[in-house]
């Protein structure tokens, strides 16, 4: 027996339940990215562009401060990118969704499901990522910090 091409109303109600979801990890991704970018910028930025300055006027850079910046801002680089990523995955996922329902076609369920999956994954690797660079950073401190010294 060959499948039908309508959606069914199970399809349906799936396809509007994974574009809420989706539009809503998106959403929150994009308050999170506001947050990522307004550090990087207040903490990161001026000195970055300081060193850029000093590197085109042939003023010399300490060697580790340049590989760490360049490091830093290459980890920036990449997320920012990841964030661009998982906004045009969740952008094609809802378009992709819009269009099964208007036209009430079940083939789209099979792309409509493999977006939401990759928007879905790239999302929570952001997420993820980003704890856990909080976690790094606030557990090397701790040790830098050490148990309390006796006088």
């Amino acid at each position: 027996m060959e499948r039908s091409t309508v959606l069914e109303p199970a399809e349906e109600q799936l396809l509007v339940t994974m574009m809420g979801i989706l539009a809503t990890v998106w959403a929150i991704g994009v308050a999170v990215y506001q947050f990522i970018y307004q550090y990087f910028a207040e903490h990161h930025l001026e000195d970055a562009k300081r060193m850029a300055d000093r590197r085109e006027q042939s003023i010399p850079i300490k060697e580790e401060d340049r590989k760490e910046m360049r490091g830093g801002l290459l980890q920036n680089a990449v997320v920012f990118s990841v964030y661009i990523m998982a906004g045009i995955l969740s952008a094609f996922m809802i378009a992709t969704g819009t269009v099964a329902l208007l036209q009430g076609d079940a083939s789209l369920m099979g792309p409509s499901r493999w977006l939401f999956a990759s928007a879905l994954s790239v999302q929570f690797w952001l997420f993820t990522f980003e704890i856990a660079t909080s976690v790094k950073q606030v557990t090397c401190l701790f040790v830098r910090i050490g148990p309390k010294r006796e006088p």
